[in-house]
């Protein structure tokens, strides 16, 4: 089993002036296309708001059905939305986050007896 990346991306930026941090830049890129670099190896999920929708090829959109929910909206829908037992759950707000961060969590699962994941 590989555990995808969810990558929430539907946030108001109340405290940056409204501005969508997904689309905020780091070193001649979006805050969201570094992150999605950074997993390109591993199924990739976006969660997202209806007037933010972001065509990435590889990636899959998961919509909010509620606003004003907050992080936990994208969450759940990705649950309802997908056939997902698990997430990598990451902020768009959090470029700098490594594939290591992620491998080093996913070999601390403890998995029932027989199961199996990669990294």
């Amino acid at each position: 089993m590989t555990i995808p990346v969810l990558i929430l991306a539907g946030g108001q930026g109340s405290r940056i002036g409204y501005k969508n941090k997904a689309q905020l830049q780091i070193r001649q890129q979006t805050f969201l296309e570094r992150l999605l670099e950074e997993f390109q190896d591993i199924p990739r999920y976006i969660s997202t708001n209806s007037s933010y929708t972001p065509n990435y090829i590889g990636t899959t959109l998961i919509l909010d059905k509620h606003s004003q929910r907050g992080p936990l909206e994208g969450i759940v829908q990705a649950f309802e939305q997908t056939e997902q037992e698990a997430f990598f759950v990451v902020g768009c707000d959090m470029p700098c986050m490594k594939q290591e961060v992620y491998k080093m969590l996913c070999q601390q699962l403890e998995l029932p007896k027989g199961a199996t994941i990669s990294c």
